[in-house]
This record gives C-alpha cells, sequence and structure tokens, in this order.
C-alpha cells in the first residue's frame, strides 16, 4: 500500500516546483511525514541557512476504502500544515512570497492525475485535489522568529492498477489545417461500439444465436466553451452549419511515464453538436462524433 512518506514526496516535489527567492534568498518546501519530526524542524533557526525552509506536516484525518470487492481504491483525506517564515523586509503580507507558491501550485494540481508505485511494485492511479489554504495569524515560531500558519485540504482517490478518466487526453482539429491539434478540455463524455447482427436458432437449439454484421463508433464529449480552443471551432461549425467538415482525433489514455496505455486515432463527422446556456453557467458544448467516409 502506498505510505504517508510516498505522498509527502510527491507533494514536496510539486510545491518546489513553485519554491522562488525572497529577500535575496532561496526558499524551499520541506514537508515531514510525522509530527515529531515537525516539531523538531521548527524549534531551528532559519537565520544562518543559506535557504529558506517552509517546514510542513501532512497529517492523516480519514481513509475510506471504496465498499467494492477487488476494486481495491480508497479515499483518503488529509491536513497540510505549514509554518511560513515572515519577510522581514515588509511590513504587511509578509507571507504573500510563499502563499502566491502554494495557491499556484494549488491551481496545478487540480483534478491532477498519475501513478504511484508501492514498495511491492503495486501501481495505483490517483486524482490529487488540494484546497485553497487557510492562513492563520502571524506568530512567533521558537527559533524560527516571527511567521504564519497556513493549513490545506488535501485528498487522494487511489485505485490500484486503475484508469481515471482524469489521464485521457484528446486532441482535435480540422482535418487539412495547418495549426496543431487542440487539447479537448473533457468534462464528460463517452465512447460507444454499436453493433448490429442477425439472429436465429441454429439446429433446433433454443437458444438465439448471433452474427455480427455491422458496427460503429460513436464518440461523446462535453467540453467547456473556451476561446481559443477547439469548443470554439465546434461552435462555430454548429451556428454556421460546416456540413462537410472533417476532424482529426486521437485518443490516449497513458501518464506518459509508467504507463503507456491505450491509444487510437480516427477522422470524425459531427453527427450532432449542442450548447448547453444555462443562465449563471459557463456554456458547455458537446458533441456527437462518428467515423468519417
Amino acid at each position: 500500500m502506498i505510505t504517508n512518506k510516498q505522498l509527502v514526496e510527491k507533494l514536496t516535489e510539486r510545491l518546489n516546483a513553485f519554491a522562488g527567492t525572497v529577500g535575496g534568498r532561496n526558499y524551499q518546501f520541506y514537508v515531514h511525514s510525522n509530527e515529531g519530526e515537525f516539531e523538531n524542524a521548527i524549534k531551528g533557526t532559519q537565520k544562518k541557512l543559506p535557504t529558506i525552509l517552509i517546514n510542513g506536516v501532512l497529517l492523516e484525518q480519514s481513509s475510506t476504502p471504496i465498499p467494492l470487492k477487488g476494486l481495491d481504491s480508497v479515499l483518503l483525506m488529509q491536513s497540510l500544515q505549514v509554518i511560513i517564515p515572515c519577510d522581514e523586509n515588509k511590513v504587511t503580507g509578509r507571507a504573500d512570497y510563499a502563499l502566491q507558491a502554494i495557491n499556484a501550485f494549488v491551481a496545478d494540481v487540480a483534478g491532477n492525475a498519475g501513478i504511484i508505485t508501492d514498495e511491492g511494485g503495486n501501481s495505483y492511479a490517483y486524482i490529487l485535489s488540494v484546497s485553497t489554504p487557510f492562513v492563520g495569524t502571524e506568530n512567533y515560531f521558537g527559533q524560527i522568529g516571527k511567521a504564519v500558519p497556513a493549513t490545506l485540504q488535501v485528498s487522494w482517490q487511489l485505485i490500484k492498477d486503475g484508469v481515471l478518466a482524469n489521464n485521457v487526453t484528446m486532441k482535435m482539429k480540422a482535418k487539412g489545417s495547418a495549426a496543431n491539434p487542440t487539447v479537448v478540455v473533457l468534462m464528460d463524455g463517452a465512447i460507444v461500439r454499436t453493433r448490429t447482427g442477425d439472429s436465429s436458432n441454429v439446429d433446433g437449439s433454443e437458444e438465439m444465436k448471433t452474427e455480427v454484421t455491422q458496427q460503429g463508433l460513436t464518440i461523446k464529449v462535453i467540453m467547456p466553451y473556451k476561446r481559443g480552443d477547439v469548443s470554439e471551432m465546434l461552435f462555430k461549425d454548429m451556428l454556421t452549419g460546416a456540413l462537410q467538415r472533417v476532424y482529426e482525433l486521437s485518443y490516449a489514455d497513458g501518464d506518459g511515464d509508467t504507463a503507456q496505455g491505450v491509444s487510437a486515432s480516427w477522422d470524425v463527422v459531427a453527427r450532432e453538436i449542442t450548447a448547453s446556456l444555462t443562465s449563471g453557467k459557463g456554456i458547455t458544448v458537446s458533441a456527437t462524433l462518428e467515423i468519417a467516409r
């Protein structure tokens, strides 16, 4: 099973992608996997270190197995607490340098999917979600001096050998266009293989047996309507009735690192395009795509 230490390493890596400098010194996040290490760390001074360490601790709040035999999935709820040393060169907003990095991290991991492998070699697909930080009041923290505490809620959905819809990448463009394919921001969708056949009872059997004679593939996608991406192209085609439009569509569900996954590509036409116009909500574009002749 995945350990808390592994989750700590993953979060620390993602946080430090947004670390930088403050007051001429580099700063980095250092997340601990237990409270003892964390308490000892915040008692130490930061003044003589070449790099400012923003210490944190990842604490488990709940672990809920999904009640489906053979799925081997769990929902982990955790709390990430960090202590941000104050920027002594500022009078107000003295923790802003780190909070900006934390908020960038939160935006970056929203709906993030990936793969974590445990010590036994078992792979777990995960979806990571992190809340924006709750920021406390500036106070004294041991030898660190003045610092600001912040708390984030972290959730992990882990599925052993799972394939997550968040890992699906679809790209699309108009066939013949010189533009690069645009990633489909997939809110929902489905891929349906429909088959028809002739059924008859053979050799006097009471059971009907079927021979498939025809089949077809339908890809359904729902995406937010955004300027400058494939949704805008579909929206315009819906309004203008671009009857002869053919699209190039590709599908891949690997994570690009540890799992190759399944991939395919097709030339498709849009049998139906629908725009949802609900007051107070963003417009969504739905398309039913079928293989082009």
